[in-house]
C-alpha cells in the first residue's frame, strides 16, 4: 500500500488574543420618588394599605398615622385619607367592595403582618391584580383577610420594637403594675416616646390600649367562669366596684351579666 504523499502542512499563526471585555457597569440603585395622594375617600370599598418596604404617612380623619414597613392599615368605607410614600417605599393597596364585604373593624387600624402572613397578602395582591384567581378562590382569600383583621383590631399591637416589646408584656400579664414611665425606662425610651409610638401605630394611647388589653382579657376570664372578684385581680384591679365600673364602661354590661350571658358562673 502505498503511503500518502508528504505534503508539507504550514502551521498558521495563531490569532491575536481578543481584548478583554470591557468590565459592565454595575446599574444603580433603584431609586423610588416620594409619592404623595391627596385626601380622598371610597365610598363604596374598604382599602387596606400594606407597607411593603420603607415608609408612608397617613392622615385618617384628621389624625396623622406613621405606616411603617411590615404593617398594614386597615380603612373602611367613607373614611377621608391621604397618603405619603417616602422615598425607596413600596405600599400596595387592596380594596373591598363595602357592600359585600362588612369592615371587620369599626374603624382605622394598623395591624402588624409578620412574616408568616406576607404570603396570604400576596395572594390577595395577585388575585385582585390579574387573571391568576377564581371567584371562588378570591372569595375564600378574603374571608381568611376578614378573619384576620378582626382578630388583630381588638386590640391592635403596634410595630416598632419598644413598643411591642411593652404591648408583649401587658398582653401576657394584663396586671402589670409598672407605670408608663417605668415601662418606657425597661426598653430604654422616654415616655414621650412610647406615648406617641402608641398612638402612630395602634391609634390609642398607652393607657388606653391597657385598659382595653384588660378588659379583653377580663371577658376571657368571665367565659371561663372565673369568679369576678379574682378577674379583677387578675387584671390589674384591687377594688372589685371599680373593675366593675370600668368593664361597663367598655364592655356595656355589668361583669356579672356578662358572665350569666355567656353561661359562666360567678
Amino acid at each position: 500500500m502505498t503511503p500518502p504523499s508528504a505534503t508539507a502542512v504550514r502551521s498558521r499563526p495563531s490569532a491575536p488574543a481578543a481584548p478583554p471585555a470591557p468590565a459592565r457597569p454595575v446599574p444603580a440603585m433603584v431609586r423610588a420618588p416620594a409619592v404623595s395622594v391627596r385626601a380622598r375617600m371610597h365610598e363604596a370599598e374598604h382599602l387596606l394599605l400594606w407597607q411593603v418596604h420603607g415608609a408612608a404617612d397617613l392622615v385618617l380623619d384628621g389624625e396623622i398615622v406613621m405606616l411603617p414597613a411590615g404593617s398594614a392599615c386597615w380603612i373602611p368605607a367613607g373614611v377621608v385619607h391621604s397618603l405619603a410614600v417616602r422615598t425607596d417605599s413600596v405600599v400596595l393597596p387592596l380594596l373591598f367592595d363595602a357592600a359585600a364585604t362588612r369592615s371587620p373593624a369599626a374603624g382605622c387600624t394598623v395591624l402588624p403582618i409578620p412574616e408568616e402572613l406576607r404570603p396570604l397578602l400576596m395572594l390577595s395582591v395577585q388575585y385582585q391584580t390579574s387573571i391568576i384567581c377564581t371567584p371562588e378562590a378570591r372569595e375564600q382569600l378574603e374571608a381568611q383577610l376578614m378573619d384576620l383583621i378582626r382578630s388583630r383590631s381588638a386590640l391592635p399591637l403596634p410595630v416598632s420594637e419598644p413598643a411591642r416589646s411593652i404591648a408583649e408584656a401587658l398582653r401576657r400579664n394584663p396586671a402589670d403594675p409598672r407605670t408608663a414611665q417605668v415601662l418606657a425606662a425597661s426598653v430604654h425610651v422616654s415616655y414621650r416616646t412610647l406615648e406617641r409610638a402608641f398612638l402612630q401605630e395602634t391609634g390609642m394611647t398607652l393607657h388606653q390600649w391597657r385598659i382595653t388589653g384588660r378588659m379583653l382579657a377580663a371577658t376571657r376570664l368571665l367565659r371561663e367562669g372565673i369568679g369576678i372578684p379574682a378577674v379583677a385581680a387578675r387584671v390589674g384591679y384591687a377594688n372589685v366596684s371599680a373593675f366593675g365600673r370600668v368593664f361597663k364602661e367598655h364592655v356595656g354590661e355589668t361583669p356579672r351579666r356578662y358572665a350569666r350571658h355567656h353561661g359562666a358562673s360567678t
